[in-house]
């Protein structure tokens, strides 16, 4: 039963680790867009937490859903995801 609780701790462990990498991969590809600021990468993921959503969103949609994002940047965000 020892053995269990080791493996599964081990499992959360390098689940929380993954987790705060894709977040921060997700982040970092926001901001590397021109016009795309810390800010904004912010609101697109409070919006489109996971980059899959994203990328189903139109660039009409995030530009709508998303205050401060027109169309020339929604574009460019659509053209990465």
């Amino acid at each position: 039963m020892e053995d269990w609780g080791e493996a599964l701790l081990g499992f959360l462990f390098i689940y929380l680790i993954y987790r705060l990498f894709f977040k921060t991969s997700y982040k970092k590809k926001l901001t590397n867009i021109h016009g795309v600021g810390k800010s904004t990468a912010e609101d697109v993921i409070n919006i489109y937490p996971k980059a899959k959503d994203l990328k189903k969103a139109s660039a009409t949609e995030i530009s709508d859903n998303i205050n401060g994002i027109g169309m020339e940047t929604a574009n460019k965000i659509k053209s990465v995801f």
